[in-house]
């Protein structure tokens, strides 16, 4: 499950904060994380790596027993954990805006 939270830049780090607003307040942060290309890729025979969710995903229907157990674990601790650990982080290296916009990128692949 983990390359499913281990998004690097695709939290939005090079976004400007208009941008950032944008996306929030379109509601479209869902297609942002979806569009989002990591380095892993499911087969050898893919051209374009899946979004690190969308491996996350496939990895869950196509081997439920690996993956219950870690989701499981996962839905066991509530979202403010997650949501406290970005709230910590200090205002020297990430700004507001861009904290609102972690929280709901890591919110969205959490839910």
């Amino acid at each position: 499950m983990a390359p499913s939270y281990d998004h690097a830049s695709s939290l939005g780090r090079d976004l400007l904060d208009a941008r950032r607003d944008r996306l929030l307040a379109e509601s479209r942060i869902g297609q942002y994380v979806i569009k989002g290309r990591g380095a892993i890729y499911w087969s050898a025979d893919e051209t374009k790596s899946p979004s690190p969710l969308e491996l996350a995903w496939r990895a869950n229907r196509e081997y439920p027993e690996l993956c219950n157990p870690e989701l499981k674990r996962i839905e066991a601790h509530n979202f403010s954990l997650l949501e406290a650990i970005v709230d910590h982080i200090p205002c020297t290296f990430m700004l507001s805006a861009a904290k609102r916009f972690a929280t709901v990128f890591l919110e969205y692949g959490y839910r």
